[in-house]
């Protein structure tokens, strides 16, 4: 005989000013060729808006209740997401994203419970490429990187996160107006 019980649960679609788009980047160590064991998340928030948004489908491709909507691949991706996610492959060559609504007051716990695990911080830094001739030209001379904090939470062992740091490279042509929009980004 069975003892579990049901509950009901319900919940709430909130407001359309609070739904967001919740990246997380699944941090993969390169330990081996069948190691794909996660071991920190970096989060992040994107706002939905015109030029950043899910890929319309219609309801011929929906026909199972399984098929869930949208899938990964009908989120949106930019090359800030780009730049953000190239930035962890650098020393973390297998992490990936997966993307989330913030859609319901149920996925607001979801990212509740991800942001309550043991979680430390980790540096995020983008410097510029510089061709043979930008070199020549700045020898000697500052060169303006992006720096900011990032939260890195524990997938298992809170060790595995310690000391880590993430940089990347950009175009150097536009690389003010880069760092302005990486600045934006709400870490989590």
């Amino acid at each position: 005989m069975n003892n579990q019980t049901t509950m009901e649960y319900r919940t709430s679609v909130l407001a359309s000013d609070q739904v967001k788009l919740i990246k997380q980047i699944n941090v993969v160590p390169p330990n081996g060729p069948k190691a794909a064991t996660t071991i920190g998340l970096v989060l992040y928030e994107r706002r939905l808006h015109l030029g950043y948004k899910i890929a319309e489908k219609t309801q011929e491709g929906h026909s199972s209740l399984l098929i869930p909507y949208p899938n990964q691949q009908d989120y949106p991706a930019d090359s800030l997401d780009e730049l953000i996610l190239e930035s962890v492959r650098v020393d973390y060559p297998s992490s990936y994203v997966y993307n989330e609504l913030l859609f319901t007051t149920a996925d607001v716990e979801r990212l509740g419970n991800l942001t309550s695990r043991p979680a430390d911080k980790a540096d995020l830094v983008v410097c510029p490429s510089l061709t043979a001739e930008d070199w020549n030209r700045l020898a000697a001379k500052e060169v303006l990187c992006f720096r900011k904090e990032v939260n890195i939470y524990a997938h298992f062992s809170p060790k595995h996160i310690k000391n880590i740091a993430f940089r990347g490279r950009c175009n150097f042509v536009n690389h003010e107006a880069i760092f302005r929009n990486l600045d934006t980004v709400k870490f989590l």
